[in-house]
């Protein structure tokens, strides 16, 4: 379990929890991130209790949960945004900054708008031995949730991505039925990498995003019926050892498949340092997490 302060210059750190796994493919997550940093950069406030519970997914055993509102207090980001702000040509966030107002213009969500943003995941339904993205996550049981002030209509979002990712010509994003509602999703431009699925949950003040369409279906009907789920306990109890002030949270229950693959890893690793003595220090740090449980 982690928790971050960005506004102090060191993180408060109470339980330590890696993820070692194959370097994923960069391009896939081009386009997920492209339409998440957009939100993210017109975010102004955050209370994650809303987001956090239309993210959760049954056995979940990870959850990151983001405070925007103390993200943006911090001084360093203030002032960051502020220079972006005055010199967008310049700017290496000058892009994202073109991203998020566009999509203002489309949405009309501005950023105030966002309230809260969470992410919750069932580690043992990833494929961790996949080749490719689609294979490694194509399928797990993950929702991301970001809470807004007002509600968004799915005619909004689509022109909103339709405007970012293709025309309806072009076919970059299409409307799909998502369980018994209706959804868009954003097609993989490359092949082996993911479709990204979104969806809006009653009421329109919660947007909802997976790679696994069943999922978000699932999601959707949860959100209809109940209002979510609530946080396993195990999870519930390491985010209570975290500092309530960090504005970002992560917490990792990690399963018994995702410590068998840590340990394949460290093993073959110290059997490369074996061999070329180099990586010596290496495989000595990264085996003290061979036992490692959150």
């Amino acid at each position: 379990m982690c928790g971050f302060d960005i506004i102090q210059p060191t993180p408060y750190i109470a339980e330590t929890s890696i993820t070692l796994t194959r370097r994923p493919h960069m391009h896939f997550r081009n386009t997920f991130l492209s339409t998440a940093t957009a939100l993210l950069t017109l975010a102004g406030s955050a209370e994650a209790l809303t987001a956090t519970q239309a993210s959760m997914v049954p056995g979940a055993d990870f959850v990151a949960t983001l405070d925007i509102k103390k993200v943006n207090e911090a001084p360093i980001v203030r002032k960051r945004r502020a220079a972006d702000e005055a010199n967008p040509d310049r700017s290496a966030s000058g892009v994202w900054l073109a991203k998020a107002a566009r999509f203002e213009t489309a949405t009309g969500i501005t950023k105030d708008d966002v309230i809260a943003i969470a992410f919750s995941c069932d580690i043992d339904t990833a494929n961790l031995e996949g080749e490719t993205p689609q294979e490694r996550v194509g399928g797990a049981i993950g929702i991301l949730a970001i809470e807004l002030a007002k509600p968004i209509s799915i005619e909004k979002l689509k022109l909103a991505l339709r405007l970012e990712y293709g025309s309806e010509q072009h076919a970059g994003v299409s409307e799909v039925a998502i369980g018994n509602g209706r959804g868009l999703k954003i097609n993989a431009s490359n092949e082996g990498d993911p479709d990204i699925y979104l969806a809006v949950a009653p009421e329109g003040h919660v947007l909802l995003t997976s790679f696994n369409v069943n999922a978000l279906g699932e999601a959707q009907a949860r959100l209809q019926s109940s209002g979510g789920l609530h946080e396993p306990s195990e999870l519930a109890a390491l985010r209570q050892t975290v500092a309530k002030q960090t504005q970002i949270q992560m917490a990792c229950v990690v399963p018994a498949a995702l410590r068998d693959s840590i340990n394949a890893q460290i093993v073959a690793l110290q059997d490369q340092a074996a061999q070329n003595p180099g990586l010596a220090i290496v495989a000595g740090i990264v085996k003290l997490f061979g036992g490692i449980k959150n």
